[in-house]
């Protein structure tokens, strides 16, 4: 294992390959290609599904939008290239070369299932958030009957991310 990584770091020396650029390669093989209209169309008629792998990636990117941090995605896509590698070197060293396959596909899906998992917990932290809200607000319009003023005295109640949304409502 270390004679690999360092035959690697050798040859990265040699040909003075840049590491941003590496990073780059990378992200760009785990994002997602840009999606025809036909393909567009069908996936709305229900006629084709992302399946496996693509949904995983595709569900993280999302998730990632609902946090706002789309900027964490090469990270995700880095973090799960490097764990693959690691998988491979640690099937070379332990000489089973039949347990490449599965491992390298659980180390390359972890990150990404962890970011589903994580984006299950927020969707349940935002639907509960969003019932709380709906019932404070729904109180108060029923004392003053004007949704508006319901909204506003209640906005300092409300927590993130469902405050945006009725910031956005009053604006």
């Amino acid at each position: 294992f270390i004679i690999l990584f360092f035959i690697s770091y050798g040859l990265i020396k040699i040909f003075k390959v840049d590491r941003k650029q590496i990073k780059r390669d990378i992200v760009t093989i785990f994002s997602p290609k840009e999606e025809t209209i036909l393909k567009r169309i069908e996936l709305a008629k229900g006629k084709k599904e992302r399946k496996g792998f693509v949904q995983l990636i595709y569900d993280t990117e999302e998730i990632l939008k609902l946090l706002d941090k789309q900027a964490e995605f090469p990270l995700v896509c880095f973090s799960s290239f490097v764990l693959g590698v690691l998988s491979i070197f640690v099937c070379l060293i332990t000489m089973n070369l039949f347990l490449v396959p599965p491992l390298f596909a659980i180390a390359i899906a972890a990150p990404f299932v962890y970011m589903r998992n994580r984006g299950v917990k927020l969707k349940k932290m935002i639907q509960e958030e969003l019932e709380t809200a709906l019932s404070i607000i729904t109180n108060s319009y029923i004392r003053n009957e004007n949704i508006v003023i319901a909204v506003e005295e209640n906005i300092a109640y409300i927590h993130q991310p469902v405050k945006r949304l009725f910031q956005n409502f009053i604006f």
